[in-house]
């Protein structure tokens, strides 16, 4: 009786540890594919990802020589991509949508707005969505972070004679 219990137990511990190691397996692949689809965009612009971060299905990486910003997220069929230059930005804010569901509110949709020195448009790239994930899971960090840190660029940009580096 006991080496059937222990025959068990140890089959189980098993299962458990495959499953871990791919699931593991599989967001690595995921995040290779974000960071590779981050590369390409960036060679289109002759730019280099000096630095990212990844999220659930989507990617952020920024070139602070080239003052690009890229982004991708993986929605199942195809990449949804977007390259920002910086050179044509004023300031990039947080924007945070908030629904209500009885009593309580909830956060929709957190996004970066980049604000466009001509024609006042802006653009948007959205870092979190309630449609594809229940609860952000730190987005509104990661969001404020890089808005601040792109608006610390957008002030060196401002206070130096910005160029472009050739590749």
């Amino acid at each position: 009786m006991d080496l059937q219990t222990t025959i068990v137990g140890l089959l189980v511990a098993t299962l458990c540890i495959y499953v871990f190691v791919l699931l593991n397996k599989s967001r690595k692949n995921k995040e290779k594919i974000l960071i590779n689809q981050l590369q390409v965009l960036a060679s289109e612009q002759n730019a280099l990802i000096e630095d990212h971060e990844l999220g659930l299905n989507f990617g952020l990486g920024i070139d602070e020589v080239n003052r690009y910003i890229f982004y991708t997220k993986d929605n199942k069929i195809g990449f949804t991509n977007k390259t920002i230059d910086l050179m044509n930005v004023r300031k990039c804010e947080v924007a945070t949508v908030k629904k209500r569901v009885g009593k309580e509110d909830y956060i929709d949709r957190i996004s970066l707005v980049f604000y466009l020195i001509s024609n006042n448009k802006e653009e948007q790239i959205i870092i979190f969505d309630s449609d594809a994930t229940a609860l952000p899971n730190g987005e509104p960090l990661m969001a404020k972070k890089w808005a601040d840190r792109i608006n610390e660029l957008l002030k060196d940009v401002k206070s130096n004679a910005a160029f472009r580096v050739a590749v």
